[in-house]
């Protein structure tokens, strides 16, 4: 199965879906690190000149269980 691959710079809007990630019970993950709601405001890798690429991650059926974000301008 191809790989699902969003990107998305950090705002009011992006941090709004990643809380909405976390209160349906899927994880959400920046640079290998599980978050949590109350972790996410406040996280250094939130910062403002990130533009983070994500991939949904899935279990072998295929069913949605959370999205890993790293930093593509870290490469």
């Amino acid at each position: 199965m191809k790989k699902s691959r969003i990107c998305h710079k950090q705002n009011n809007d992006f941090l709004d879906a990643l809380h909405s990630c976390l209160t349906s019970g899927l994880s959400v993950w920046f640079d290998g690190i599980p978050f949590t709601g109350d972790r996410l405001p406040d996280s250094l890798l939130l910062k403002e000149d990130a533009e983070w690429e994500g991939t949904f991650l899935k279990d072998e059926r295929g069913t949605l269980r959370g999205i890993s974000f790293t930093d593509i301008k870290l490469r």
